[in-house]
């Protein structure tokens, strides 16, 4: 179920996003997928994009719905992918009843 999940959210993102096909946000995509929750410069660190391109994908993935903000200031803001924090919730929740 949780796979099923993940790659569903994936199809859905990539239609969310209206951005050329070379746009540094898809190499965010599968990050998120295994680490939801990501800051600028973790981004960069495991995409190798630089700080501006970094911070343009987090402007893309908020503006289209994927990402939302959960803490930070200014350069430390983290950004979480609900979508992904709610099925690994749910696969807790399963895990714990079987």
């Amino acid at each position: 179920t949780l796979a099923a999940d993940l790659s569903g959210f994936y199809g859905q993102w990539s239609h969310a996003l209206t951005v050329r096909k070379t746009a540094g946000v898809w190499d965010a995509l599968p990050l998120l997928l295994s680490q939801p929750a990501v800051t600028s410069a973790v981004l960069q660190q495991a995409t190798g994009l630089s700080q501006p391109a970094a911070d343009n994908a987090i402007r893309q993935l908020r503006d289209a719905g994927i990402v939302t903000r959960a803490s930070g200031a200014q350069r430390y803001i983290v950004w979480v992918a609900d979508d992904v924090t709610r099925a690994l919730d749910a696969f807790a929740e399963r895990a714990r009843r079987g």
